[in-house]
């Protein structure tokens, strides 16, 4: 009986264990348990966990980290990590105002660590575009569904009444789903996987979320655009190639909605559409 209950535990744990490595991006473990809690008491412990798992890191999540580096003096680690982001995941100097990464200009400036950071650019983008030309017409093709989405918001400024501005509104609420169709079709050419930084470049995954932010927020097109990104999203989080970012916007934009959180990745004061469902979900996603 002692030997079966044994098995039984051991089989639960592996059980537990590898569904936990399927659902949650280990990198965003690894900062968020890890690395964020020992970053001012122990850096050297902190940087040797970020090349140890520099793998699973969403490349994004990276980038966020290396004003922090240099903020702590380490020039040559920040050389170390940026010049891994340019070799594997296409990061150029113009990803510095395309993505409003103000911090890390700052830091580049006070360390006298922009022209190094302009030079490595220059020498390894041409290579990872040579490699990536499929990601760098996906990231054009994204480029121009941002456009659309920030040139059809400037019309809200030349309404002149109250019926212009809901013909507008109307008129962006068709135009968000659109571009959500769009990017639901680049995905669907990405083996059905949603956009992410891994497969298609550095910040990608970011501008999918901006433009699934807008439609979420929309009343009209909340539910059917969640349905139809749903699938790309879920392929994506069990491949650990996303976090649950989604998850969490759809919960924000719910609770917005109708007053409550879908999959419980909010704080405890906001109520749960269903309780079982919730613990569903936590069993499926381990949120």
């Amino acid at each position: 009986m002692r030997s079966n209950s044994f098995l039984l535990i051991a089989l639960l744990f592996f059980f537990v264990f590898t569904e936990e490595n399927k659902a949650q991006n280990m990198g965003s473990i690894v900062l968020s348990d890890s690395i964020y809690p020992v970053w001012e008491s122990d850096f050297e412990k902190a940087k040797s966990l970020l090349v140890k798992y520099e793998d699973h890191f969403i490349p994004q999540d990276m980038v966020l980290i290396l004003d922090d580096i240099l903020a702590n003096g380490d020039v040559d680690f920040y050389r170390d990590r940026m010049t891994y982001l340019m070799i594997n995941y296409g990061w150029n100097i113009n990803n510095l105002e395309r993505n409003s990464l103000a911090s890390l200009s700052a830091e580049l400036s006070q360390n006298n660590m922009f022209e190094w950071t302009a030079q490595a650019s220059q020498r390894h983008y041409p290579i990872w575009i040579k490699n990536n030309m499929e990601s760098i017409l996906i990231q054009e093709k994204v480029k121009a569904i941002l456009h659309t989405d920030q040139a059809i918001r400037g019309l809200l400024s030349i309404a002149e009444d109250s019926l212009q501005l809901n013909y507008l509104y109307e008129m962006i609420s068709e135009v968000d789903y659109s571009n959500l169709l769009d990017l639901c079709d680049l995905s669907y050419e990405n083996k059905g996987v949603l956009l992410n930084d891994f497969d298609n470049g550095i910040a990608i995954y970011n501008n999918v979320l901006f433009i699934l932010w807008h439609n979420l927020k929309s009343k009209k097109n909340f539910q059917k655009s969640w349905d139809l990104i749903l699938p790309f999203i879920d392929k994506a989080y069990f491949q650990k190639k996303i976090d649950a970012g989604a998850f969490e916007m759809y919960d924000v934009w719910s609770s917005s909605h109708f007053g409550y959180q879908y999959y419980g990745t909010l704080n405890d004061t906001i109520k749960v559409f269903d309780s079982i469902k919730q613990i569903e979900f936590k069993n499926k996603y381990h949120f």
